[in-house]
């Protein structure tokens, strides 16, 4: 339905000797490329369909009748991403689903639900070879002298993309550890009732009785049984940190912290920079 349009572009294009021609052409082009994109139905077999006729198209690295290059590895990553962002859209809402489910109920089935949503997740991206491709291709993009590329957006993307796959190389039933380890001290704060004179307290009841409270011995008191769950969780807590540690040093990290920071695409040095210098600018108002 669409392939008549796209042909009759290059034909214009072709014939057209007109350097402003050309450009506006060139546009048209690039509007039609994006119109089969918006209008496809199918998700798959849009993306068949896109990626068959954009190598059709760029197959001699160039439009015809411009001297404008295309970027081969730049559609690769572009046909990755659609698929990546349908899939992955279904895995994210599994978590997210399973999530407020865990934390409305506290049933134990419900955060154990939520374990195996975060580890479908994490095996989705622990695919090498496709972390590899994804490397691959990045690195050529960002080489690439073509004139039509990933703009800043699409770049942005790409590299989330990356990290993604990136933080999930472990072995399996590592990443099932840190999952199961993770859910069981959720589920112990958000099942734990705090005591104050015999009587059981949600979290909530607590921070809003702190709020109201004047007297600073009964506020010390209800703040000292918020802090009741971290007798139930701290062995578990300093255990999830070892595992986490272990699986941050098998990826090359010092520890899960600088791990964590890396890939939220922070440099922990200048984070640290950061705080440091935000403690040395406050100490002195708190000294006085």
């Amino acid at each position: 339905m669409d392939a008549p349009a796209l042909q009759a572009g290059f034909v214009l294009a072709e014939r057209s000797q007109s350097p402003p021609r050309k450009q506006g052409l060139l546009l048209s082009l690039i509007a039609c490329i994006l119109l089969l994109v918006l209008t496809a139905a199918d998700a798959n077999a849009q993306n068949n369909r896109f990626g068959n006729r954009l190598r059709a198209v760029f197959e001699n690295t160039s439009v015809p009748g411009t001297t404008v290059a295309i970027s081969h590895e730049a559609v690769e990553i572009h046909m990755i991403m659609r698929k990546y962002q349908v899939e992955v859209l279904e895995l994210f809402k599994n978590i997210t689903n399973a999530e407020w489910e865990a934390m409305t109920t506290g049933k134990d089935e419900a955060f154990q639900r939520l374990s195996e949503a975060r580890l479908a997740y994490a095996k989705y991206h622990s695919n090498k070879e496709i972390y590899e491709k994804i490397k691959d291709l990045r690195s050529k993009v960002s080489l690439s002298q073509a004139k039509i590329s990933l703009n800043q957006e699409e770049n942005r993307a790409a590299k989330v993309m990356e990290l993604a796959y990136a933080q999930n190389q472990l072995p399996e039933d590592l990443q099932k550890k840190m999952f199961d380890m993770s859910s069981e001290i959720e589920k112990v704060f958000q099942n734990h009732r705090p005591k104050l004179d015999g009587k059981d307290y949600s979290n909530n009841d607590l921070l809003e009785m702190i709020a109201a409270e004047t007297d600073s011995a009964k506020r010390q008191q209800i703040w000292q049984g918020l802090k009741q769950v971290g007798g139930e969780v701290n062995e578990k807590i300093i255990a999830l940190a070892k595992v986490r540690n272990e699986a941050a040093k098998q990826l090359g990290f010092k520890n899960y912290w600088e791990m964590q920071i890396v890939f939220q695409d922070y440099k922990p040095e200048e984070l640290l920079a950061i705080f440091e210098n935000l403690e040395k600018t406050t100490r002195p108002l708190f000294e006085k």
